[in-house]
């Protein structure tokens, strides 16, 4: 019995340890702040990430140690979206959730544009400064000119050897300056999330999920966003216990209009910590619509901007630029799988100015405007 209580434990500690992420320097310390240079270990993707407090005049104090990195988005000039990646110590292990903290604070040096908010995204990659191959994290639209702890849950679809960090725009901003600091890895996650999905069933979006190892869990909030990713709580569904078994839950989204949505879990721990799951994506289209824009990004574009569709069947999509005259300057057709697709458009072939990006499949038509600035 003894011998078998030590496996037992040996075990347990092996799924403690693939559950931590490190990083080198996960507090952005040793250079001096007020310096227009990434901290050691970060590496630049776009822009020049800066050592804060007092580059440009931000002024908050550091949430941890004597500095944090400081990252700028603005809409009008591609070369100042800036984010800040490593390649990690140990590479993510694929299909093993990870919960981590993070601390963010808005710089408002650049107020006068900060009308709505920002969006900090985590990305992982096989390559430094990778947007392409998996949105870990996103924390949904904030705008809090204090420091506040984001907590973040993500399982990798693969053995991510590089960990990178972007401010986006948010809410009808503009401009938006971040301030981030302090990355943690949790030991001991509140559950273990087996499955966590979001489906369209009879014109409702049906959310189902599935755990393990619940420990202190309270609840867990269902959050729904739309495209700019400010979620708001739909419904606090009680945790059932913590006798080590398979716990299955559902809540379904009856109130669904029409459109592209996002879910995520927000788990609540007894203590009062949370932490986020995943985002999973719902369309719904009364016409019948199966496929819609997530993103087109960057846009105003330098070099490329990348096309972003979900759609709910595999299907040939036509893509279709035209310039501010009317004239036809692109067009591709696309085989896209169910789910999410990516397509890269060459801006750096078009000459500056307005555009619109036309996408067609069968009777649906999707339009979005793009500004190409260099």
């Amino acid at each position: 019995m003894k011998q078998y209580s030590f496996l037992l434990i040996l075990l347990f500690a092996g799924v403690l340890q693939a559950q931590l992420l490190s990083w080198n320097n996960p507090s952005f310390e040793g250079t001096a702040p007020g310096s227009s240079i990434s901290p050691p270990s970060w590496s630049a993707c776009g822009g020049s990430p800066d050592t804060q407090p007092g580059c440009w005049g931000a002024t908050p104090a550091a949430a941890h140690g004597g500095s944090y990195i400081g990252l700028v988005f603005w809409l009008s000039s591609p070369t100042s979206q800036e984010g800040a990646g490593q390649l990690l110590p140990t590479p993510m292990v694929a299909g093993t959730p990870y919960s981590i903290s993070l601390r963010l604070v808005n710089l408002d040096i650049y107020n006068g544009s900060w009308n709505g908010g920002a969006v900090v995204s985590i990305y992982g990659s096989t390559s430094a400064c990778s947007f392409a191959q998996q949105q870990l994290w996103t924390s949904g639209n904030f705008v809090n000119s204090t420091w506040q702890t984001f907590n973040a849950m993500f399982t990798p679809t693969s053995n991510w050897t590089y960990f990178t960090l972007r401010v986006e725009p948010g809410v009808a901003t503009t401009w938006p300056g971040v301030g981030i600091d302090n990355l943690l890895s949790s030991t001991v996650l509140p559950a273990r999330m087996e499955h966590f999905d979001a489906t369209l069933e009879d014109n409702a979006a049906q959310i189902t999920w599935e755990t393990t190892a619940e420990v202190n869990m309270e609840s867990y909030t269902v959050q729904r966003a739309t495209s700019n990713m400010d979620f708001q709580d739909l419904a606090t569904v009680p945790a059932i216990g913590q006798d080590g078994r398979p716990h299955s839950y559902e809540y379904t989204d009856a109130t669904l209009p029409e459109g592209l949505f996002y879910y995520r879990l927000k788990m609540n721990d007894q203590d009062g910590s949370e932490t986020l799951t995943e985002v999973r994506e719902v369309l719904y289209s009364k016409s019948g619509q199966n496929i819609a824009i997530k993103t087109l990004f960057p846009n105003p574009a330098d070099a490329i901007s990348r096309l972003d569709l979900v759609t709910l069947i595999d299907q040939d999509v036509t893509v279709q630029v035209y310039d501010a005259a009317g004239r036809q300057i692109f067009t591709m057709v696309q085989a896209c799988i169910e789910g999410e697709n990516r397509i890269e458009l060459p801006t750096d072939q078009w000459r500056p100015g307005m555009y619109r990006v036309q996408v067609r499949s069968g009777n649906t038509v999707l339009t979005k405007p793009l500004v190409v600035a260099r």
